[in-house]
């Protein structure tokens, strides 16, 4: 019971604590490849798409999406460790 309780514990507390930095990681993420592509002076288009300002509201949105994502997949694999002999 103690074993079991532990695993579902270590699940729970690591997948909220990992669920939780999504968006922070995303925003960091954008943020360090446009100060990448800042300092590199590239004028492609691909680059264009990348320093568009809206671009890092839209990674921390898609990272609140992952944070809902791997909080229902959290509760389901602990789930599925709770009921494991």
């Amino acid at each position: 019971m103690a074993a079991r309780v532990s695993k579902v514990s270590f699940v729970l507390l690591g997948g909220i604590a990992f669920a939780f930095a999504q968006p922070a990681i995303w925003g960091w993420f954008i943020q360090a490849v446009q100060n990448a592509i800042q300092r590199s002076g590239t004028k492609s288009r691909m680059a264009q798409t990348i320093m568009r300002p809206g671009l890092k509201s839209t990674a921390r949105s898609a990272g609140l999406g992952l944070c809902c994502f791997f909080l229902i997949m959290t509760a389901v694999l602990a789930f599925q460790l709770w009921l494991q002999r």
